[in-house]
C-alpha cells in the first residue's frame, strides 16, 4: 500500500496532467512574458506527469517515491565514495 505522501503527490501529478491535456486539446495559448509556449510542450509535460503519477500509485511506492520512474537511489543509500 502506498504511503499517504505517495498518494497525495500522485493525485497532484494527476491533476496537473489533466490540466496539461485539456490545455493541449483545446489549443489554449500560454505566454510567459513575450514568449509563447508551444502546445507540444503540454503534451511532453503530460507524458512526464502521467509517468510520475503512475509511479506514485504503484504497489512499491514509498514515502521516498521509490516507485517513480525518475528517482534513482543508490543501493543501501551509499554513494561512490562509500559515505551516506
Amino acid at each position: 500500500m502506498p504511503s499517504k505522501y505517495a498518494v497525495a503527490s500522485g493525485v497532484l501529478f494527476g491533476v496537473v496532467a489533466v490540466l496539461q491535456a485539456v490545455r493541449a486539446l483545446y489549443q489554449w495559448p500560454v505566454h510567459i512574458g513575450s514568449v509563447e509556449i508551444p502546445v507540444w510542450g503540454s503534451w511532453l509535460q503530460w507524458s512526464l506527469l502521467v509517468a510520475c503519477a503512475s509511479g506514485h500509485f504503484s504497489p512499491d511506492a514509498s514515502s521516498t517515491a521509490m516507485g517513480s520512474l525518475f528517482v534513482a537511489v543508490p543501493p543501501n543509500n551509499t554513494f561512490e565514495n562509500g559515505r551516506s
